[in-house]
């Protein structure tokens, strides 16, 4: 019997040891931290926007306009097969329009601007004699 009460107080204190307390924290206050006796407020975590990188640009051709009704028209084929034209003035299709082609039309592009080496053409035409002023200015580049 003696043991019996004994083992009955054991439980008795295990359990009431073992009972759940209950929190003091309000529901509205911001946690804390306390580092180098300088406080500080723990933020919600928040979405930063990270700049996605434009595609770069292959080959363009772009016209400008002159006296008369000379198409005005930008076109640029970028790095993941995307087509991008706009067209001004005095072209079929005023607007922008967006298309993709192949990869090996793409290639095929490229390839052809080294076996006219490109990089080795005049910057400005006609190469000898007078400039004329009145045709369109024409810009080209190639990657």
């Amino acid at each position: 019997m003696k043991y019996q009460f004994i083992i009955l107080i054991f439980i008795g204190l295990l359990f009431s040891a073992c009972s759940p307390k209950r929190s003091t924290i309000a529901a509205n206050v911001v946690p804390t931290l306390q580092l180098y006796e300088k406080e500080v407020v723990v933020k919600p975590f928040e979405f930063q926007k990270i700049p996605i990188p434009e595609p770069s640009v292959l080959i363009s051709l772009e016209k400008y306009p002159c006296f008369g009704k000379c198409p005005v028209y930008k076109i640029e084929f970028f790095e993941n097969r995307v087509v991008r034209y706009s067209g001004k003035q005095y072209m079929d299709l005023i607007g922008n329009y967006t298309t993709t082609i192949s990869q090996t039309a793409l290639g095929d592009l490229l390839n052809y601007s080294m076996n006219i080496d490109y990089s080795e053409l005049s910057v400005i035409y006609p190469i000898s004699g007078k400039i004329i002023l009145d045709v369109p200015l024409t810009v080209t580049y190639v990657q």
